[in-house]
Order: C-alpha cells, then sequence, then structure tokens
C-alpha cells in the first residue's frame, strides 16, 4: 500500500467566495509506473469525507443510495 503525506481538500475559494472542489494528495507509492495505490488511497480518504446525513437533510438520499450501487458495481468489477 501506498502512503500519502499531504491530502488537501479546499471547498470554497477565499478570495472570490466560489465553491470549488479541490483536491491534491502527494505521498510514497508501491506502484512507481501506475500510482494505483496512491490513487485508492485517496478515493478512500474522499469517502470518509462523506456524511450521509447531508443527503438525507437534503432531501437527495435516493442520490447517495445510487452512487453506493455505483460504488459496490465497481468494487465487483475491480475483483474479477
Amino acid at each position: 500500500m501506498g502512503e500519502f503525506t499531504t491530502f488537501e481538500l479546499t471547498e470554497m475559494d477565499p478570495t472570490s467566495g466560489e465553491v470549488t472542489l479541490h483536491i491534491k494528495m502527494e505521498g510514497e507509492t508501491n506502484l512507481p509506473v501506475w500510482k494505483h495505490d496512491l490513487k485508492l488511497d485517496a478515493a478512500l480518504a474522499l469517502l470518509e469525507t462523506v456524511d450521509r446525513h447531508h443527503f438525507i437533510e437534503c432531501s437527495r438520499i435516493h442520490e447517495f443510495e445510487e452512487y453506493m450501487e455505483e460504488l459496490k458495481d465497481i468494487i465487483e468489477m475491480m475483483r474479477a
């Protein structure tokens, strides 16, 4: 597994107030050509920031469930 040393998640530009999403990740990889281990670390770190209750508060729980099904499908495909 890779090990990330820097993970930055910016959700708003402080100068303009524009809502954005910027992700920066740096770290050591055990797969120097492809860096798939760092990609998976980044995906896991992002998933840990998602709060299901925010979907509920916005009456968008159906979207959350769709994302969960898509993630499940991707994982099954990757394991095949």
